[in-house]
């Protein structure tokens, strides 16, 4: 099996998952400052349920 077509193990999945959470979160804090961000945003704009976001902090 190649590189490209082997499953994704739990370990590629998490470091997936937080990647796209910290750029999301990035981006939330930036166009909304820190009192507009909220959990929501970050896990809609993550592609994420918000479970996720309590999941991995």
């Amino acid at each position: 099996m190649t590189e490209s077509t082997r499953p994704m193990r739990r370990q590629d999945i998490r470091r997936e998952n937080e990647k796209a959470i910290l750029l999301a979160a990035e981006k939330v804090f930036a166009e909304a400052g820190f009192g507009g961000a909220t959990m929501q945003l970050i896990a809609d704009l993550a592609g994420l349920p918000k479970a996720n976001l309590h999941y991995y902090s």
